[in-house]
């Protein structure tokens, strides 16, 4: 892992529905769905919700996009 790669943060099942988690990119506005493309410019693909789903199933663990803005 690089040094400023993003480091992946440890999530407890619960919170994801409890508190209702916006972690993925589909629930940000930079986020242009017609193209699954960031309007930022960032790497969309590894905080696409089913990617994200994914990582959480197999180590507990999901990226946040410290840039991630809810309408």
């Amino acid at each position: 892992m690089s040094k400023n790669s993003i480091r992946p943060d440890r999530v407890q099942p619960h919170e994801i529905s409890e508190l209702n988690l916006m972690f993925s990119c589909e629930n940000c506005t930079y986020f242009k769905g017609y193209n699954n493309s960031c309007v930022l410019g960032l790497n969309t693909t590894p905080h696409l919700k089913s990617e994200q789903l994914k990582k959480f199933e197999i180590s507990g663990q999901m990226l946040f996009c410290r840039f991630i803005e809810i309408e």
